[in-house]
């Protein structure tokens, strides 16, 4: 088996870098009454009403690149990723260990008789097809746990963008990234400040009480 067994079940699961979270929330406030009817007469429709008593929209954006890159839980959700790859490739690297200590029992013994080779090609397949197996699985299993995290993650920032327009009176919030659609913005329209203020304050105070829950139970 030689150079082919010394690689099998080896897998690079490199980690994206670039965490690109790209969120549109449209908030339409919903009157109390005032409903329509359908063309059919059947099903009656929300009126919409503006936030703004004068009638008039009041729209924001947020820059994606510059929430991500001021966002205390995106450095713990890089550290999460991390530590999900590590244990993916945790899990390769004691197949391969394996693999190489099955080539070094038959190397000491200089290879197989002829009345092994049987035995040999027997076992040579089933740990590679063991490998290929547990690569596909510990693949899968961490292609499911990024995308855990990340939508954890995007779900949070969706969440506190609909607080901050209800909060503030925005009938739309989008999200804007350079080189995207949205060429130009009036930047009195950037409320990405604010919401990272928002995200980051919950953020700090949850783990903190996170912390004080932790040392009490020690």
């Amino acid at each position: 088996m030689g150079d082919s067994n010394n690689s099998l079940a080896k897998i690079s699961l490199g980690i994206n870098a670039l965490l690109v979270i790209c969120v549109i929330i449209l908030f339409v406030k919903m009157p109390s009454g005032g409903d329509v009817a359908d063309t059919d007469g059947n099903d009656s429709l929300p009126t919409f009403v503006p936030a703004n008593p004068d009638g008039s929209l009041k729209i924001g954006y947020f820059n994606t690149d510059t929430l991500n890159a001021n966002l205390m839980f995106v450095k713990d959700l890089e550290r999460d990723i991390e530590e999900a790859t590590k244990k993916a490739e945790d899990k390769m690297r004691r197949k391969q260990n394996e693999i190489d200590a099955w080539n070094q029992k038959w190397e000491k013994r200089g290879g197989p008789l002829s009345t092994e080779q049987d035995q040999y090609m027997r076992e040579a397949q089933e740990l590679q097809q063991d490998a290929m197996i547990l690569e596909q699985e510990v693949q899968l299993e961490l292609a499911q746990e990024q995308e855990r995290l990340m939508m954890t993650h995007v779900m949070r920032i969706s969440n506190f963008t609909a607080t901050f327009a209800q909060q503030e009176g925005y009938d739309m919030i989008l999200s804007y990234q350079l080189g995207q659609n949205l060429v130009y913005i009036n930047p009195t329209m950037d409320c990405t400040a604010a919401l990272t203020k928002l995200l980051n304050d919950d953020y700090q105070s949850s783990t903190a009480s996170l912390e004080d829950v932790e040392e009490g139970a020690e």
